[in-house]
């Protein structure tokens, strides 16, 4: 899907999204998901840094909650399965 070019073929572009310091609320994930354990499941991986960006271009190109939090949820499964070592 287009959105997991962006994040493959131009990490600079959500690369400065992914940084936010604790205890702050206002990440992009947070705007899709609620539970914390959700969340750390999400920024796990190798394209965990990449998500809240990930999750910004979703929400600025107006995806709906429910087709955002599908494809942000992929990207976490491709990235549980890229730190397996498949």
């Amino acid at each position: 899907p287009l959105e997991l070019y962006i994040i493959l073929r131009h990490p600079r572009r959500c690369a400065g999204y992914g940084t936010r310091s604790p205890g702050r609320r206002d990440a992009m994930l947070e705007f899709f998901f609620e539970k914390e354990t959700r969340l750390r499941q999400i920024r796990r991986g190798p394209l965990g840094p990449y998500m809240d960006g990930l999750a910004q271009e979703l929400r600025h190109g107006r995806y709906s909650k429910s087709s955002a939090r599908r494809i942000l949820s992929l990207a976490a499964r491709l990235s549980q399965f890229a730190r397996a070592g498949g």
